[in-house]
């Protein structure tokens, strides 16, 4: 050890706790911020690419169990991962009649990071509906209610104030699911764009995070 030096290695032997070394602690937290901040964006991102993400109710289709435009939902995007959903389930789902706008790569980035922040969401790209038919079923919607292969399905969800809306008979290719809404009489579902890949859906919505008053799982 020098001779301006003590056992702390400080020169001069100052102490450990004077102004200067506070001030290169505090310089220190500061440039962690950027650091910190960076990862916490990372990591939302990758939890909406692969996990949950939120979504917002756009229309009245779903009511009453979601009410729109407005309800909010947290959307599970593993909970297909081994198959397809089973009938009765709310999910979320690519609208199949959408049509994306031309965007640059910088757009399209900047898109998919503030839709992953909950900033953003573009109108009519996704539906929330529910699983009716499955693979290989026959759905058939008549005035008194909905028939799978034959058999009329119980469906206390169902919301008629509106009417039935379309009736119809419509085979589930393999691989598809039928979706409709639960207000029958104001849902544009399945009834009008056939049934869908189960491929395009992005996840189940199993809890409603908006508004508080209705805050809760589904």
């Amino acid at each position: 050890m020098s001779a301006t030096e003590d056992e702390s290695g400080l020169p001069g032997g100052l102490p450990t706790d004077g102004p200067a070394v506070e001030r290169k602690k505090r310089s220190g937290s500061l440039r962690e911020v950027p650091v910190l901040i960076v990862v916490a964006f990372a990591f939302a991102l990758i939890i909406k690419t692969f996990v949950v993400q939120a979504f917002y109710i756009p229309s009245a289709s779903m009511e009453p169990t979601l009410v729109g435009p407005g309800d909010r939902v947290v959307v599970n995007k593993l909970w297909f991962a081994a198959g397809v959903p089973s009938r009765g389930d709310i999910v979320v789902f690519h609208n199949p009649d959408y049509v994306s706008p031309h965007q640059g790569p910088v757009t399209s980035v900047l898109k998919w990071m503030g839709e992953g922040l909950g900033l953003g969401q573009a109108k009519d790209e996704f539906l929330v509906k529910r699983v009716i038919g499955l693979p290989g079923e026959t759905v058939s919607v008549k005035d008194d209610g909905v028939y799978i292969d034959g058999q009329l399905l119980p469906e206390p969800y169902a919301n008629l104030t509106s009417g039935t809306g379309p009736v119809g008979t419509w085979r589930v290719p393999d691989g598809d699911v039928f979706m409709m809404g639960d207000n029958r009489g104001n849902s544009g579902d399945s009834r009008f764009f056939g049934p869908v890949p189960a491929g395009s859906i992005v996840g189940k919505a199993f809890f409603r995070i908006w508004p508080p008053s209705r805050w809760g799982a589904l």
